[in-house]
């Protein structure tokens, strides 16, 4: 089926913050769960993060931290890069004022993905695409996180092709590489590249079911 990634982070602490991972405040699952739109909701189980990094159905994962939050949800995946965060801002940042938050959608299988990242309201960085439409998002200055990529990539006959430090040989189209952008991406949050830490990174996640 492919990897699929739909997700969001939260955090008002230092870059990293999920890397540290902090203890998960069980006290606010009722509190977060309403601000996120959920009206009846059955835990199933706690989880490793790399198990829900996009939930199926009626599942939706959370990561409840003082000063952090972590959500993953299909709905996620499916809404509209720059739609997602426009609709939980007013909900989420009641919690966390101020926040960075960071939208990361991805889905191999068609070469679609996304991430857009805000400071507090402010999108500061949006870029997404798909292997039918090439990139349909690009606002912002690139982020520390992109550059590398960006730097080291060429523009051939008008189209720019990105490289993997793995296979250096092998030009890859944005939106064959945009996942790989996207993850890196998330290391500004996790303090690590989440699927090369496999093993070693035990952020308490739970997993609920929304019985609305």
């Amino acid at each position: 089926m492919g990897m699929k990634l739909g997700m969001v982070f939260v955090s008002t602490q230092p870059d990293g913050f999920f890397g540290t991972t902090p203890p998960f405040d069980s006290s606010r699952i009722g509190r977060v769960c309403g601000l996120l739109g959920y009206k009846k909701v059955r835990k199933k189980k706690k989880v490793e993060i790399y198990d829900v990094l996009s939930p199926r159905g009626k599942d939706f994962a959370l990561g409840i931290y003082d000063g952090g939050l972590f959500y993953a949800a299909e709905t996620v995946l499916d809404s509209n890069l720059l739609d997602v965060f426009e609709k939980l801002k007013d909900r989420v940042l009641v919690d966390y004022p101020n926040a960075e938050t960071l939208v990361v959608q991805t889905y191999d299988v068609v070469n679609l993905f996304g991430y857009a990242l805000y400071r507090g309201s402010e999108l500061i960085r949006a870029f997404g695409g798909d292997g039918d439409n090439g990139v349909t998002v690009d606002i912002g200055p690139l982020q520390p996180e992109e550059k590398p990529a960006f730097e080291a990539s060429k523009v051939i006959l008008g189209e720019r092709f990105f490289f993997d430090t793995r296979m250096p040989l092998i030009p890859f189209k944005v939106t064959s590489y945009g996942g790989t952008l996207a993850e890196a991406m998330m290391v500004r949050f996790l303090g690590c590249d989440l699927f090369r830490a496999a093993g070693k990174f035990n952020l308490h996640v739970e997993l609920f079911e929304n019985n609305a």
